[in-house]
């Protein structure tokens, strides 16, 4: 998607929804986290993060005006600075911001220079899939909510994923499962039926093994996208301690076509409860100006 349209928001309001779930959950995740730490003095809650692994150039433009609206590392600071005012600086929540793109990375400073030695970030230049180890040391057992927004779906690597679910202590995660893996895995298996060999066939089949990992690959031939990201979701969180999800589908105004899935993974009950509260209010809203779109009740929520 061309910059100029990627970055306006004006046609694009699931993207802007995806915005505001992030604004609704931060606020009492970060109650909830540091909760823990008035109530009960447990070191691992005193300070949290939040890590933002696809953080981009911070603002979108809508409507004709530039940079009006706030994009997840801004809400994430926005959130950090309350959190500090309110609890006069006895807990802390830290941001974590990685993008690669040096354009990005040079106008994210420039939106975040606001929030200099008022809140603690620290913007990561380079690849996640390359840098999450330094990342996950500097963290340790802190409590932590990652948000996963890749642009494509080779964005983001099964292993970086996995290493993000293992991470130790509490450990929260929205990530924006992009859709297209069907279309990806035809061409590939169409491929493979007319015995082709090329470069294109490599790279398309690296891009879905990167992603779901070879055993997914075969078993996903010919299904849709909601059955592919609830066999990958399910392999990638069975072996680890986020026993409470939620998805949520996410439609493009103009057609009701699915554009994403946000995946919800946590600990806490308490978190999947709040997320999904969130979820259902978002469904009642509608797009601008649009009866309720067909989201479905809320048992849709769970990823079964």
């Amino acid at each position: 998607m061309p910059r100029k349209t990627y970055w306006d928001l004006t046609e694009r309001p699931h993207t802007e929804r995806k915005l505001e779930i992030l604004d609704d959950y931060i606020h009492p995740w970060a109650k909830i986290i540091f909760s823990q730490w008035l109530k009960k003095r447990h070191k691992n809650f005193k300070i949290a993060y939040y890590v933002d692994c696809f953080a981009g150039r911070g603002k979108y433009h809508k409507d004709g005006q530039q940079n009006t609206i706030s994009g997840s590392p801004l809400i994430a600071l926005n959130c950090a600075e309350h959190i500090k005012k309110k609890y006069g600086g006895e807990v802390e929540l830290k941001c974590i911001f990685c993008e690669i793109k040096p354009k990005y990375l040079k106008e994210l400073e420039t939106f975040c220079k606001p929030y200099k030695g008022i809140v603690d970030y620290k913007i990561y230049p380079g690849d996640i899939n390359i840098i999450i180890n330094s990342i996950l040391s500097k963290i340790g057992k802190n409590a932590s909510l990652f948000f996963i927004d890749p642009c494509g779906v080779k964005d983001l690597k099964k292993k970086t994923v996995t290493q993000i679910l293992n991470k130790r202590g509490p450990n929260d995660l929205l990530l924006n499962y992009i859709c297209g893996a069907p279309r990806v895995l035809g061409k590939v298996e169409s491929m493979l039926k007319r015995g082709e060999k090329s470069d294109q066939l490599f790279k398309l089949f690296n891009s879905v093994k990167s992603r779901y990992g070879l055993n997914l690959i075969f078993e996903c031939f010919g299904q849709k996208d909601k059955e592919i990201l609830v066999k990958w979701a399910t392999e990638i969180l069975k072996d680890t301690q986020l026993k409470y999800r939620s998805v949520y589908r996410m439609l493009r105004p103009h057609n009701n076509e699915v554009a994403y899935y946000l995946l919800f993974a946590s600990r806490s009950p308490a978190a999947k409860k709040i997320v999904d509260y969130i979820f259902n209010k978002k469904d009642s809203e509608g797009y601008y100006g649009q009866a309720r779109l067909p989201f479905g009740n809320k048992a849709d929520y769970d990823l079964k």
